[in-house]
């Protein structure tokens, strides 16, 4: 929990100048993160996955592209209302349990701008349609309906989309799998980290023992634990998997939790942490854009002693039969992409408002419906327009890679030709 990774530094952006706000609100290049910025050579394959796919580029670069919207709107700003924000919605983010569907990830939920999730997923539906062949206006269209009905009546309900029945079908219901799926994505601990992580686990068990007195302490005795890699836009945070006790010593019923370092967002000009509690803003935002359905939602310190700069971790448990969206395989038409769309619109609608203003939450609505009526055809320009610049970037970032790894391979060629020379010198 408290396991710091020794990972290469990555270079932070941090809130532009007057006229470095201009230039990411008119150049299609200002979006590109260069390789510069990051050191991939540790995870080559999270290079390549990137670099093969506008969409996961896309994913990977979110910070920037928030930082992009809050220029594009700057002159705006102060009329627009501020809302709970999802901070990173896709299409991927989509996920399926056996009790609930939408979006998940709430590593970046925060208090902003709406237009922030409006542009990030709309641009998300541009880029997975048309790396399908489809366009995407239907599925823009439904989203935005989606959103509205919402604002208009936050009871409202749709059909399921078939691919949440889809991938129901697909769950197993293994139990036994899943545990040992967990621990194989477990990595050892750096020496002298395990009293760091203790500690932090202990300060959790403390937080969940005031939460959920009945539990006991056994409930939540650590079996196993280690560091957690993966993901696209998490790909870099620091993150620990831990397997607990559950409410029986047997394997059967044991518990997994994911801890995850609070993400830095001081890159995002337009966004507030402290309208969402400040440290609190992830699982405040999860409880009210996904739904308070995890009772071992934590933020816990650290295990080390920590400074005032220190990120906290925030804890959730995993579920075993849990699917996300692939937008490249897992829809089989326009329509099911349409469905998505609509049911995203559906929980942002609701969750943006929710608890945000209370009690004047309906004041809020309507100042979100205004927002609509007055900038709609704007937002909907900056979604196409974000959309070229991204795909611009990746193309640029995809040539870099490309460049970069013709350069290393005739490092390595030059390499063996000095080593082949010296084997035949006399």
């Amino acid at each position: 929990m408290g396991c710091p990774a020794e990972r290469p530094p990555v270079a932070r952006a941090r809130p532009a100048p007057a006229e470095a706000k201009a230039r990411l609100a008119h150049d299609p290049s200002a979006l590109h993160r260069s390789l510069d910025h990051y050191d991939f050579a540790t995870r080559p394959d999270l290079l390549q996955r990137i670099a093969a796919s506008p969409f996961q580029y896309f994913r990977f670069t979110n910070p920037g592209f928030a930082a992009a919207i809050c220029a594009a709107f700057e002159d705006i700003l102060p009329a627009l209302p501020a809302v709970n924000l999802h901070g990173d919605a896709h299409l991927e983010q989509f996920a399926v349990t056996d009790a609930s569907f939408g979006l998940v990830d709430f590593d970046d939920a925060v208090g902003g701008p709406a237009v922030i999730d409006l542009v990030r997923f709309g641009v998300s539906l541009e880029i997975a349609a048309g790396e399908r062949g489809w366009t995407a206006d239907g599925a823009l269209e439904r989203f935005s309906a989606g959103y509205q009905a919402a604002l208009e009546d936050p009871a409202t309900e749709a059909p399921v989309p078939a691919f949440v029945d889809r991938a129901r079908q697909s769950f197993v219901r293994d139990r036994d799998a899943f545990l040992a799926r967990c621990d194989s994505l477990m990595e050892p601990l750096l020496p002298g980290e395990h009293a760091e992580a203790d500690a932090g686990l202990k300060r959790y068990v403390e937080v969940m023992l005031e939460q959920n007195p009945e539990l006991g302490r056994a409930f939540f005795e650590a079996k196993r634990y280690g560091r957690l890699r993966g993901g696209v836009g998490s790909a870099l945070d620091e993150r620990a998997l831990i397997r607990i006790e559950g409410p029986t010593p047997a394997p059967g019923d044991d518990v997994v939790l994911e801890a995850k370092e609070l993400r830095d967002l001081s890159s995002v000009p337009c966004v507030q942490a402290s309208l969402l509690g400040g440290r609190f803003r992830t699982i405040v935002g999860r409880a009210r854009l996904g739904g308070n359905d995890d009772p071992f939602l934590a933020l816990v310190p650290r295990g080390r002693e920590e400074t005032p700069d220190d990120p906290p971790f925030w804890v959730q448990s995993w579920q075993p039969d849990y699917r996300e969206l692939d937008a490249a395989r897992d829809l089989t038409s326009a329509n099911e992409l349409d469905e998505i769309a609509y049911q995203v619109g559906l929980q942002l609608g609701r969750g943006h408002i929710r608890q945000f203003a209370t009690p004047f939450d309906d004041q809020l609505r309507r100042a979100v419906r205004d927002m609509l009526r007055d900038y709609g055809p704007r937002i909907r320009a900056t979604i196409d327009d974000m959309t070229e610049r991204t795909l611009a970037s990746w193309q640029h970032f995809r040539d870099e890679a490309g460049r970069d790894e013709a350069g290393r391979d005739e490092a390595t060629r030059d390499e063996a030709g000095r080593d082949e020379a010296s084997r035949d010198a006399p």
